[in-house]
């Protein structure tokens, strides 16, 4: 056993062939002919239309993927941060919410002043005063319910 073990030390170990320089041609570099394979081009074909040989970046199917969900986020982030950039933009508001816009008649009764030009003052947690006056009510409600047990 030690014999081998100090054979194996004196091993030289080989160095990597240089990548464009070689002895002999890889087996790729020289496609087979058609007589000699007549089902190649079509085997060739086939697989560059596959998706699985789609670079990530133009493959929709894996774009659109739960694996790709992270990545997506990111160039949702980056696209506008590069926009405010380009413009010398420092300091921005964002304002989040639905890109869908409802008629009156089918909008929730909090949304109607909006949709009619008149915005609801709002309080310190982002509801509107009388939310939270309705908030801290019921709040105080809970409370005292809560302490006789009766909750």
């Amino acid at each position: 056993m030690a014999k081998d073990e100090s054979a194996l030390r004196d091993r030289e170990i080989p160095r990597p062939s240089h990548p464009l320089r070689r002895h002999a041609p890889l087996p790729g570099s020289h496609p087979k002919s058609g007589a000699e394979d007549p089902e190649a081009r079509l085997r060739v074909e086939r697989l560059v239309e596959s998706p699985a040989y789609r670079e990530g970046s133009e493959d929709p199917d894996f774009l659109r993927s739960g694996a790709a969900r992270g990545v997506r986020l990111d160039l949702d982030y980056l696209k506008p941060e590069l926009q405010l950039q380009s413009h010398a933009v420092t300091d921005a508001i964002v304002v989040f919410g639905s890109r869908a816009i409802r008629a009156t008649g089918r909008a929730h009764p909090r949304e109607v002043p909006l949709l009619r030009g008149r915005a609801p003052v709002w309080g310190a947690r982002g509801r509107s005063s009388g939310a939270s006056r309705r908030r801290k009510a019921r709040d105080r409600d809970r409370r005292g319910a809560g302490s006789d047990g009766g909750g």
